[in-house]
Order: structure tokens, then sequence, then C-alpha cells
């Protein structure tokens, strides 16, 4: 058998040359290693692409499901004040999404079918569902996580469950300090706190409105300028100006 000689360094005029012939020396002395090595990566390929396909089949299954009931969802949501067929729409919405839930869980119409279930819930009354719903979504990467957020302190206002509305005001707050949604935090810890009789905290986060996000449509809507203006006012005691 032909003795293999390792490549030496001062042999070769370039350092691409050696490091090829250094190469298939590894390659011709370990060929066993190597043919093990070159299986796995074949087999990882494999694996790979049929995740993808997999993948790319379960998103269209659950677009198709989603898409066959999103005009009844638009319509609840849209027109809950007026509807007459509230149970009757719900009984055909819902177990499309469940089934999205269930059969495709890690597609991002799942993610939208939590969200709707959530929000359908919350008009409802069924708040427990919609904090149900919604805390599964809570930490997912989706551009509806401000409203997620929102429902569930909403939901927890309306349970007059204020310790968890505040953890969750909190949260909101932090994870949206940086842009105007920490705007919105501001006015929901606010509210909490002026429903649990404390001004002092109450005002705190309402005068960051306007100090830390000027431009925030809250920052301008005159009416809410004017409710915190008379909250202050009547917290320090004075009288109502009309």
């Amino acid at each position: 058998m032909k003795q293999l000689n390792k490549p030496i360094r001062k042999n070769y005029p370039t350092t691409f040359s050696y490091n090829v012939d250094l190469l298939f020396y590894y390659i011709k002395k370990n060929r066993l290693l190597f043919i093990i090595l070159f299986a796995v990566i074949i087999a990882l390929m494999i694996s790979v692409f049929t995740y993808s396909l997999v993948t790319q089949n379960n998103s269209k299954k659950s677009l198709i499901l989603i898409e066959s009931v999103y005009d009844n969802i638009t319509l609840y949501i849209d027109k809950y004040s007026t509807l007459n067929n509230k149970e009757e729409l719900r009984n055909k919405i819902d177990p499309a999404l469940e089934k999205i839930i269930k059969k495709y869980p890690n597609t991002s119409e799942a993610l939208r079918a939590h969200y709707y279930l959530g929000l359908m819930d919350y008009l409802d009354g069924n708040y427990e569902n919609t904090i149900k719903h919604y805390k599964k979504i809570l930490n997912k990467n989706t551009h509806f996580k401000v409203n997620v957020y929102f429902g569930i302190i909403q939901s927890y206002l309306a349970l007059k469950d204020f310790q968890n509305a505040e953890k969750y005001g909190l949260l909101m707050f932090k994870k949206f300090k940086k842009n105007n949604f920490g705007a919105l935090a501001c006015y929901l810890l606010g509210k909490i706190y002026e429903i649990e009789k404390d001004p002092k905290k109450a005002l705190e986060y309402y005068h960051k409105i306007e100090r830390d996000y000027g431009s925030s449509y809250l920052a301008m809507d005159q009416k809410i300028k004017n409710s915190i203006l008379l909250y202050e006012l009547e917290s320090q005691g004075l009288p109502n100006i009309e």
C-alpha cells in the first residue's frame, strides 16, 4: 500500500494550494470517517428539504382554512353590536380556527387563529378565554403584539384583577417604552392606578405620555389631555373649572 505523506507547507507556492492538498490528505487518510460525514451531511440536507416541503404544505392548508372563514370573522368583529346571528357565526368560525391550532400549530395562521378567537371571546365577554388565547401567542413574533398585550390588560381589568392588569401593563411598557406604543402602556397603567386610587402613580404614567411620547396620538388627543388635567385637579383637591 502506498504510504501517504503529509504535505509540507514550504513545498507549495501558495497557502491555498497547500490547504487543498492537506484536505485531500486527510480525506484519503480517514476515508471511512469522510464517508460517514458525507452521509450525515446528505441526510441532514434531505431532512431540511423534507421539513421545508412539509412546512410549506401545512402553511398552504392552514391558509386555505383561515380564508374559508375570514369573511365571517371580519363580519363578527366589525358588525358585532348589530349582529343577530352571533352563535351561528361562531359555530362556523370556531371549528376552522381550532383545527388550524390543533393540526398546524407551527404556522403563522395558528397565531392568527388564537388572536381571532381571543378577540371574539373578548367581544362576547369571555375574558378568561381571551387571556388564555393571548398568553399562548404573547411571546411569539407577530405584528399584532400590541393588541395582544392590550387585550390581556383589558380582560384583567374587566375581571377586576388589578394585580395582573398592572403586571402586564408594566410588561407592555417595558416592551414598547422605546416607541410610541409605550404611550398606550402608560395610558393603561394610568387607568389601572386611577382605579386603584393611587393618584401619584397614575399621574406619573399619564405625564409620561406627553413628556416622552409627544408625537403619539394619545399625546395629541385633546380629550385625553383634558381628562388627565381634570383628574390631576381632582386628585389635588382643587375646584373643578368647567
